[in-house]
């Protein structure tokens, strides 16, 4: 994965995903790299993939990285360029004009698990830790309501006694890792799928 992650998140922190088809084509990618490491069908369940190997969907990876962009965003003093066109873009959107922040609040509310947030929120440091765990606890639901809805999934729901690993925190740069699942899950859902 350290030679394919680079890729599907270069440049996440500036140009976000707004537009729902770029990010589907990430995500193929993702699904495919998986995949191929796994040595799984092309119709396997897509939701294991990240309930059982650890990783994050890449939708989530970029946003947590955009989130921490956005708090070494408002650290820089005053002076600094990235600082005025930070500014820039809470004035633009204080106005409700298109800007870098409304896309923010755009893609998380867009979320499976929606994030609700406001201007205010991604003023302050503090929040935007807060809402990275939102994010994160999105995710983590989201991964939990698919295993729950989809046919395929009902052994791994029960061995693991519905639950999905909690979320530990690694870096403010990087979107926080599940916990490994319980391995013998794996073997039985890797079964079904084939």
């Amino acid at each position: 994965m350290a030679r394919v992650d680079p890729h599907l998140t270069f440049g996440c922190e500036v140009a976000l995903d707004v537009d729902l088809a770029l990010l589907g084509e990430l995500e193929q990618v993702q699904h495919l790299f998986l995949r191929r490491l796994l040595s799984l069908h092309r119709r396997s369940i897509l939701v294991v993939f990240f309930s059982e190997t650890g990783l994050i969907p890449i939708r989530y990876r970029r946003i947590g990285l955009a989130l921490g962009f956005l708090s070494y965003l408002l650290g820089l003093p005053m002076t600094h360029l990235a600082k005025a066109a930070l500014e820039n873009a809470f004035s633009l959107a204080s106005h409700g004009h298109s800007s870098w922040i409304n896309n923010l609040i755009i893609i998380l509310a867009r979320l499976p698990v929606t994030v609700v947030c406001t201007l205010n929120d991604l003023r302050d440091p503090k929040r935007i830790e807060r809402l990275t765990d939102q994010v994160m606890q999105s995710c983590e639901a989201s991964i939990q309501i698919s295993l729950e809805t989809q046919n395929g999934t009902v052994l791994l729901f029960h061995v693991n006694g519905g639950y999905v690993g909690s979320v530990k925190r690694v870096s403010k740069m990087n979107a926080m890792p599940y916990s490994h699942a319980k391995g013998t899950a794996l073997c039985y859902i890797f079964a079904i799928a084939s």
